[in-house]
């Protein structure tokens, strides 16, 4: 079957060496439940089914232009209907003909698994970081495979001798049987996708993948009450929560087919970051213009997260805790909003109103993110205080914007996320910094400042008073790096050579 004559109500995708074709499927079915229930592939584990152990990793590829592009996914939160025009592959995928991959060799010679269950998705994780960098033709660094298993986790026998078993299987110098063939690969996936909008049924609820943004707000005008799904990494868990994911009505409105939703591009002295962008590319762009957000960058969820995840279902999430949120507010960036009479700007700051509130309306959606470039000539950074260091929400999350001149501050943005019921401004902190000398002396009229400026609550993440404490120290840790009289003393022990 061509492109030309492809079915838009079934979902198309390569799986096992073979395109897939599925209908009737229920809009909220996951991957894991599809691959687990009715395929019986059971190499794909359950652990926590919220995105956070990463035992049901598997990995995607997808075009990028002419290129195919590897990354993981938990399979926990993707519904199937999101596999359209994608290849998927699971753990049965890495050992052919019962010959293990060096990758699952060396786990045994290094005693990188104990009790096993959080096997397979290390070994995805691990297989698709490997296949990345042959297909790219980069050279692995332990750091690199580290940041790529931060999604998984292991309680039995800890990370270096998994990390060690990578690095043995990185060195093998043979190419294994289950390698991804890119041109065969890409032939098969031009075909997979048609034209038009994806429409799969199951009686009155329904998966829709508009391949426009004009058909996108039309379908949203005809059925304002559906959830607008972006990559889902956060609305899967949310209907979950509250059963919706069973309702026999529920519709997921797709952005995912939608190629200038897609986009990032610099026009009219702006950034212009399309809503569907991924949120590692979104992290990405950010850190070309604002390279100390590197560090925030590696620390934001899991590769498996920020791959599939994107800016604009972050920033519509209206997560008080968020990280991504700090960042673009200091950059001054604004949504633009869209529906089937027209669009609107809204600053990124006035566009939550409350915990998972935003300005919204019924039929609009949240088209791209733009940010100007003066934005990026300020010093930008970005903080965060949670529990683990990797794939962990944050308890307090801040970035700050400083423009100097000389040892004048002329411009500075102070933002907070956990501090508030939406991540905000500190203004009056902002306003004690103008005009001042960056030392330290402003710093403890801006901590003085900032102790009166939020009213934070007590949680099971951090108490109230631990948020301000928390609050007061990333201010003291910002000036630790950028203060003209802070002591030379090094704050990133994460720091990359």
């Amino acid at each position: 079957m061509s492109s030309d004559d492809a079915r838009l109500d079934i979902v198309r995708f390569l799986y096992r060496s073979e395109v897939r074709e599925l209908a009737g499927l229920e809009p909220s079915l996951s991957v894991l439940h599809w691959l687990r229930e009715d395929e019986g592939s059971m190499g794909t584990k359950e652990g926590c089914n919220q995105g956070d152990c990463g035992a049901c990793t598997v990995v995607l590829a997808e075009l990028r232009g002419d290129d195919v592009h590897l990354h993981t996914a938990n399979s926990c939160l993707m519904p199937v209907a999101m596999l359209h025009g994608r290849a998927l592959f699971t753990i049965e995928d890495v050992a052919v003909k019962g010959v293990l991959h060096p990758i699952q060799e060396a786990m045994v010679e290094h005693g990188g698994s104990q009790c096993g269950f959080c096997t397979p998705g290390f070994v995805m994780s691990l297989w698709c970081t490997g296949e990345t960098s042959r297909l790219e033709g980069t050279t692995l660094t332990r750091e690199a495979v580290a940041d790529s298993i931060s999604g998984n986790l292991c309680r039995c026998t800890g990370y270096r001798p998994i990390l060690d078993a990578a690095m043995s299987a990185v060195s093998e110098p043979t190419q294994p049987a289950s390698s991804i063939d890119a041109s065969r690969l890409r032939t098969v996936l031009q075909e997979l996708d048609a034209p038009g909008t994806l429409r799969i049924a199951a009686g009155a609820a329904a998966f829709v993948a508009p391949d426009n943004e004009g058909a996108l707000a039309q379908e949203l005008h005809a059925n304002p009450a559906a959830h607008v799904i972006s990559g889902g990494t956060d609305l899967a868990l949310s209907l979950r929560a509250t059963g919706a994911d069973h309702h026999d009505d529920l519709v997921l409105m797709s952005t995912d087919r939608i190629a200038s939703l897609h986009r990032i591009e610099v026009t009219g002295g702006q950034v212009s970051i399309g809503a569907a962008v991924s949120v590692e590319d979104a992290w990405r762009a950010l850190v070309e213009r604002a390279p100390h957000l590197e560090r925030m960058h590696r620390r934001f969820g899991s590769p498996a997260i920020r791959s599939v995840g994107t800016v604009g279902g972050n920033i519509a999430n209206a997560s008080p805790v968020a990280d991504l949120t700090p960042v673009l507010i200091a950059v001054d960036a604004a949504v633009i909003l869209m529906r089937s009479e027209g669009s609107r700007t809204v600053p990124v700051a006035e566009f939550a109103t409350g915990v998972r509130s935003t300005v919204l309306q019924p039929g609009e959606f949240l088209a791209r993110i733009t940010i100007p470039l003066r934005g990026f000539s300020r010093d930008v950074r970005a903080y965060k205080v949670s529990r683990r260091f990797d794939d962990d929400i944050s308890s307090v999350s801040a970035s700050f914007a400083l423009e100097m001149d000389g040892a004048t501050i002329t411009d500075v943005r102070v933002v907070y996320g956990g501090m508030a019921t939406t991540v905000r401004r500190a203004s009056r902190t902002e306003a004690a910094l103008r005009g001042r000398e960056w030392d330290e002396t402003a710093l403890a009229a801006a901590q003085a400042s900032l102790a009166d400026e939020f009213t934070p609550i007590s949680d099971h993440r951090a108490s109230a008073q631990y948020r301000e404490r928390a609050a007061g120290g990333l201010l003291h840790r910002w000036w630790l790096e950028t203060g003209l009289d802070a002591p030379s003393v090094p704050v990133d022990i994460w720091a990359r050579s």
